[in-house]
């Protein structure tokens, strides 16, 4: 798997920042998809930078904009990942549980569309690798943890989770 290093060239908020966390705090692993109540119908051609644009100024996180992109690692149709943040960077992308989660999410909506192929396909290698990483950490949604409709009715956790091997 090629990972597309983004760490400091996505848009950033221009006073806020992440705070920083000791890597031995992650305990979960979370997939998220990008849709949000805000963005446009064909999420799946969107650009990180774009998700980051959407996250930064807007009120859509937190009033007045979030520091950066809400992901450490996004997942592309084509199966393309990108690393978003370091692992030690919390971000804003499980509220209230923003320290143990690492976070990954793949572009779409998956209330209203399937992921690729490619993309399952990597987005199941990151979550593998990352278990490696960071050892046998368990795998959430975004939903099962908070009641938001997150990563979409079309990502079948279960599967997900035979699949990465938790």
């Amino acid at each position: 798997m090629i990972v597309t290093d983004l760490i400091g060239q996505l848009p950033v908020h221009p006073t806020k920042r992440y705070p920083e966390r000791d890597i031995a705090r992650i305990r979960r692993l979370v997939l998220h998809h990008t849709a949000g109540r805000r963005l446009a119908r064909s999420v799946a051609s969107q650009t990180v930078a774009q998700i980051a644009c959407f996250h930064v100024p807007s009120d859509y996180l937190q009033e007045g904009g979030a520091p950066g992109i809400a992901y450490t690692y996004c997942v592309g149709p084509g199966g393309e990942v990108f690393k978003c943040w370091p692992a030690k960077t919390i971000c804003w992308c499980v509220k209230g549980m923003n320290t143990s989660a690492l976070c990954v999410a793949m572009i779409g909506n998956f209330e209203v569309e399937d992921p690729t192929p490619e993309q399952w396909d990597a987005t199941v290698e990151l979550f593998r690798d990352l278990r490696v990483g960071y050892g046998p950490l368990p795998v959430e949604s975004h939903g099962e943890i908070l009641s938001t409709a997150c990563p979409g009715k079309n990502i079948n956790m279960n599967r997900f989770r035979l699949e990465v091997g938790a």
